[in-house]
């Protein structure tokens, strides 16, 4: 069998500007890409969806989508649970 080359991402951040990019060169490599801009949308897509990899950011504001509490409430044996799970952190240059 040949390795998927091709993904289904869903990114989760709350900057309309790392969405964008991130979702730009995604999909010029040709991955499918669907995006939440809140903690109630990703869970709302994770509910309706499987997704391949999930790229999250790892400070959302209080009150949205935890990466933590997502992780700790996925169980061994339930479907879509295997997904990776991606956290990233934006650093400021000045």
């Amino acid at each position: 069998m040949a390795p998927q080359t091709s993904f289904t991402i869903l990114v989760i951040d709350d900057d309309p500007g790392i969405v964008s990019g991130l979702s730009r060169l995604l999909r010029r490599d040709g991955h499918t890409v669907e995006t939440a801009d809140n903690g109630h949308q990703a869970l709302e897509r994770l509910r309706e969806h499987h997704y391949d990899v999930i790229l999250c950011d790892l400070r959302m504001p209080a009150g949205y989508f935890s990466h933590r509490r997502y992780l700790a409430s996925r169980k061994p044996g339930v479907p879509g649970a295997e997904r990776p799970t991606v956290g990233a952190k934006a650093l400021q240059c000045r």
